[in-house]
């Protein structure tokens, strides 16, 4: 079961008929917090069982609560008023109109209150809740909300059993609420309450936009949302489960160029080719030596990528491959299992992101074995970067001008604003700032690999006018280091790199 609940709705005008039973619990709830706790350990009575079967037919989604895995372990009374009231709580949206639930998550029992309710929203930004609530009842488009609830246990160790640190929290996730969400800034609108509950502290996040029918949400997006609230609030814990992939990845690579190399080496040795990776290596050569441009994967021609593709999966079935890319596969379900409830399948290992450079390294011994040069842009050989970057500088060391790009305003947030302020001149240097920036993007004995260190300096580096820091910045956007994958952002990273500064 999940350590953190993300759960999105968005408000109804009218509770629907069959859910009356669920208004009528709410309104008597104090009721049941005063139940006797001598009984709590006692047997789920039968009506809390026939409860607790019709809110799992009309809001199935409350099956993921951590609540009704609880229930399911020991389906005790005061088990069953837990999963019966959170159940509620989270999907209290589904069941009451507008005015009713700002006033409901802003004074129930045990919100903790910030002022004179529990309500809070941007720094500096007064909340009224009378105001608020006349906001969202004349709002004429969709008003979200979102539960996001932890375990008593979890909430306490990190420090997030308190309203001060979910606001903190909110606070600095203005910018991921309007890029999932699809809002301008300006026009955001969020305002929440932490409820300090027993088992499950929670939080209720309610977004809008001021503008009427503006903003939308997609799955992808509530997923999205849910990682990068994990990875802020479980950020301790996912650092040492990273360090423990990483050493594994440095280790599957390491084993995988073996492999190639060994290969290589038998063929260069004129030893019977009899083996399927052998085969295809040398079918991959013969097709390099008749591809014109850089060897690099992102280059080549689709069906070169595929049979690079089919290489790279032939190797992992190598035992010693195979074993290090399940080890790294069960660290990345740990990292995963802490906020996804449905981890998805392994894929093979020509279609996992984090190993692209192992295809490179497959191009450059495939190359070896007919030309023996290195011309591919990675860890195995860096160099050529600079000899590509410097074929587009002029003689005088500057740069034909960039036309401005009028898309650049969609761009994200952080994105919009980086040419060089003064900078006039493009030039393609490994500075002391860049070498840097690739020490954190590879990893090194003296520095471990940190994506979002080097995205941060590889952003310095390019507002100095380096387009070898600008061209890493279009990689790791492309490839989500360090960042959200964004393929607009990589695009307008690679333009600047390769037509200069304007």
């Amino acid at each position: 079961m999940p350590r953190l609940i993300f759960t999105s709705h968005y408000l109804r005008d009218a509770p629907p008929e069959h859910l009356e039973n669920y208004v009528r619990y709410i309104g008597t709830r104090e009721g049941v917090e005063k139940i006797d706790e001598s009984k709590l350990s006692l047997p789920a009575t039968g009506n809390q069982k026939e409860l607790n079967a019709q809110l799992i037919r009309d809001i199935p989604q409350t099956k993921e609560l951590l609540e009704y895995a609880d229930f399911l372990l020991r389906p005790t009374i005061g088990n069953a008023s837990e999963f019966i009231s959170c159940a509620l709580e989270q999907n209290v949206d589904l069941i009451g109109n507008r005015k009713n639930y700002v006033d409901y998550i802003a004074n129930r029992p045990r919100v903790e209150r910030v002022g004179e309710h529990g309500l809070f929203t941007d720094a500096g930004v007064p909340v009224v809740l009378k105001r608020v609530q006349e906001d969202v009842v004349n709002h004429k488009g969709p008003v979200w909300t979102h539960v996001i609830s932890l375990r008593r246990e979890d909430a306490a160790r990190l420090g997030y059993d308190s309203a001060s640190q979910w606001m903190a929290l909110l606070r600095s996730k203005r910018a991921m609420l309007c890029r999932h969400m699809k809002i301008d800034s300006a026009n955001l609108r969020w305002y929440a309450a932490f409820h300090n509950e027993g088992h499950h502290p929670h939080v209720h996040l309610m977004v809008y936009s001021a503008k009427d029918n503006d903003g939308y949400l997609t799955k992808p997006s509530i997923e999205a949302m849910r990682s990068e609230l994990a990875h802020d609030i479980f950020r301790q814990d996912f650092a040492n489960l990273y360090e423990e992939q990483n050493q594994v990845r440095a280790a599957l690579k390491s084993g995988a160029e073996d492999v190639i190399r060994q290969k290589v080496e038998d063929l260069k040795g004129e030893t019977l080719v009899n083996d399927e990776i052998e085969r295809m290596m040398v079918l991959l050569s013969e097709r390099l030596k008749n591809t014109s441009g850089k060897k690099v994967y992102g280059y080549l021609k689709r069906d070169v990528k595929n049979l690079v593709d089919q290489i790279v999966d032939e190797l992992a079935k190598d035992s010693r491959v195979s074993e290090l890319y399940q080890a790294w596969g069960k660290w990345q379900d740990e990292i995963r299992s802490t906020y996804q409830n449905d981890l998805p399948p392994l894929p093979p290992l020509s279609e996992q992101k984090q190993f692209k450079s192992i295809k490179n390294m497959v191009i450059a011994e495939a190359w070896k074995l007919s030309s023996h040069q290195l011309t591919f842009e990675d860890e195995y050989a860096p160099e050529p970067e600079i000899q590509w970057i410097q074929e587009e500088v002029l003689p005088d060391g500057e740069m034909e001008p960039e036309q401005v790009d009028p898309d650049e305003t969609d761009l994200p947030e952080g994105m919009q604003k980086d040419r060089p302020k003064q900078q006039n001149v493009f030039h393609s240097s490994w500075s002391d700032g860049y070498k840097r920036a690739r020490g954190y993007l590879y990893g090194s004995e003296e520095v471990g690999q940190d994506f979002e260190q080097a995205f941060v300096l590889f952003l310095a580096e390019a507002e100095t006018g380096n387009a070898l820091a600008m061209y890493d910045l279009g990689r790791m956007c492309a490839d989500g280091l360090g960042c959200e994958s964004d393929s607009e952002a990589a695009e307008h990273w690679y333009r600047k790199a390769l037509g200069g500064i304007t």
